[in-house]
């Protein structure tokens, strides 16, 4: 029952002359205010376009969709899981590439994905064999995994998950001058991948990578887009971001409005007007600083949600000390930087952790080899 009474909310017309009658608003007519003050505000803006069925379209226009994304960003990885779920942008799909899936274990992901019943300890090769330094949750890994399988029963389809990574083979591995090879050369090796696995066998795909690498910086591409529309094929390119505005205590208020997730073309829209550096990089500003507007650096922009909802997957410190994996993490993080740091292990037990905090503090760089 509304606690306002309908007595409070309708002037009395018997009272005597000089006394005020000012009617005093409602709560229902605060929130219809309310509602056609966000609708005014939202009003300036492109609408928000329906995610699956954008992606499909997109994916069957354009042969291949690039997508930067906030590593370990769970909202992002539940995007994933809902295209993944969708039929008209499965059958659309034939390739997923991912960042950190290392080649040299391809055969196995291949299997697997195929149906095969493969140990899980071979599947995890492919994503514990990166450059990624430290350890990361697996469980969204697992769940891309079993969605792919899934979409790959339900559908009739041969979806394949694509190691862009380096071929590092770590056991081989014993000083920073045996990551020379590797290390500088990181996106060339996914390019080539995307060149080798997609382009040459005249498939779709969607390209998963942080959103750095694949950022256009003045509008213009860098090198895994620059080789793809080389070979004559013109991508779509969709980051993800936030409603960070400038900083962490300054939201953009007409994201704010908006539903999530949500994706916005950027060309000649408001989103696309907005400067790029709150949304894609939380506060930080990036390295190297990112500079220019949304439409500048990419196609489309993908909102996840209210800055203080979004959330980044994390290890349990359980499942990771006195491991075998962790002992070897070590010995890689030891070649690297000549030690182990001391909150290389998680913290504790928690699975999820603010993708992004009030005040942020970029990761430091790998130090130059000596």
């Amino acid at each position: 029952m509304n606690p306002v009474s309908e007595r409070s909310i309708i002037p009395n017309t018997s009272r005597k002359r000089g006394v005020s009658l000012r009617p005093v608003m409602s709560a229902s007519s605060t929130f219809v205010v309310m509602t056609l003050a966000a609708s005014s505000l939202l009003g300036q803006a492109s609408k928000p376009l329906l995610l699956e069925d954008t992606f499909a379209k997109r994916l069957k226009e354009h042969r291949i969709v690039m997508l930067g994304e906030a590593h370990g960003s769970r909202q992002l990885h539940e995007v994933l899981l809902r295209l993944l779920g969708n039929r008209s942008f499965s059958r659309e799909l034939d390739d997923i590439v991912i960042e950190g899936g290392n080649p040299l274990f391809q055969e196995a992901v291949d299997r697997s994905l195929a149906g095969e019943t493969v140990p899980n300890e071979e599947v995890q090769k492919f994503w514990r064999n990166g450059l990624g330094l430290g350890i990361g949750s697996e469980k969204p890994g697992q769940e891309l995994f079993a969605a792919v399988r899934k979409a790959n029963k339900t559908f009739g389809l041969h979806i394949r998950i694509v190691g862009g990574e380096a071929p590092v083979d770590w056991p081989k591995v014993s000083s920073r001058a045996d990551l020379e090879p590797f290390v500088p050369h990181r996106e060339d090796f996914y390019a080539q991948a995307v060149h080798d696995q997609v382009i040459n066998k005249n498939r779709r795909a969607l390209l998963i990578m942080g959103l750095h690498h694949f950022r256009r910086k003045d509008g213009q591409p860098q090198l895994i887009e620059a080789g793809i529309r080389k070979s004559g094929i013109t991508p779509w390119l969709v980051l993800v971001g936030s409603d960070i505005k400038t900083s962490y205590d300054d939201i953009e208020p007409r994201l704010r409005l908006s539903p999530s997730p949500a994706v916005y073309d950027t060309k000649g829209s408001w989103v696309g007007a907005l400067q790029a550096t709150g949304p894609l990089t939380g506060g930080t500003g990036g390295r190297p600083p990112v500079e220019g507007t949304l439409e500048d650096a990419a196609d489309a922009f993908l909102y996840l949600g209210p800055r203080e909802t979004l959330t980044q997957f994390r290890a349990r410190r359980s499942d990771a000390a006195g491991t075998a994996y962790a002992r070897e993490m070590e010995r890689r993080l030891t070649i690297i930087f000549g030690r182990v740091p001391p909150d290389f292990l998680p913290k504790d037990d928690r699975e999820e952790w603010p993708l992004y905090l009030p005040n942020p503090v970029a990761p430091p760089p790998i130090p130059a080899a000596k």
